[in-house]
């Protein structure tokens, strides 16, 4: 979803089975309208920007959303939002949908509108050492450092000034260190690098 967008409309993705997550809307957007992802059965992750103020009624209900992100405080809602069940004496309704949200922001308690909870930390920012390159040219490598677990993607680009990153590789640190390389190295005249950490 482009930055700049300010608005979702109502029903703006209704029954868009093709939409798939991570879905990221950008902190331009403020408003969440009536339906906008109902039934978006393939949309499984979505990551809502700082700016959305406010989320209407049965926004992702129902959709196949297992965990939404918030990097903002909790935005106002109507009715539900999210994915409503009734357990098996059809007793009491619940949601599958665990919302995850950013330490210091506001609003938040145990569940937000009938969903779950729970504090969204993130990893240190991994450390790069100095690239090394094998000694006939035809192999580009650094070792990445940073806490055990932490998924981290190497990404490539021939220019800076225009082009997409290019993922290269997406791996674990399992014990907290990773040398990456890039062995299509020789086949570029100047390649750019970026190691990053991808949203969930």
């Amino acid at each position: 979803m482009l930055n700049g967008v300010k608005n979702i409309g109502d029903r703006a993705f209704f029954e868009n089975f093709y939409l798939e997550g991570p879905l990221v809307i950008p902190n331009s957007v403020t408003n969440i309208g009536w339906e906008a992802f109902s039934y978006c059965m393939s949309l499984d992750k979505v990551i809502v920007g700082s700016g959305v103020q406010r989320i209407n009624q049965g926004a992702f209900e129902p959709s196949g959303i297992s965990d939404i992100y918030f990097w903002g405080d909790a935005p106002a809602y109507s009715g539900t939002i999210f994915t409503v069940e009734w357990d098996d004496w059809e007793q009491d309704v619940y949601t599958p949908t665990t919302v995850h949200y950013r330490p210091g922001t506001t609003g938040w308690g145990p569940v937000y509108s009938l969903a779950p909870t729970t504090v969204w930390n993130l990893p240190t920012r991994p450390q790069v050492s100095a690239p090394s390159i094998n000694q006939n040219g035809q192999s580009f490598s650094f070792v990445v450092t940073g806490d055990p677990g932490t998924v981290v993607a190497l990404e490539a680009r021939d220019s800076l000034a225009a082009g997409n990153w290019t993922r290269l590789i997406t791996t674990n640190l399992t014990d907290g260190a990773i040398t990456l390389s890039d062995s299509e190295a020789q086949n570029h005249t100047t390649r750019f690098y970026r190691v990053v950490v991808p949203l969930p």
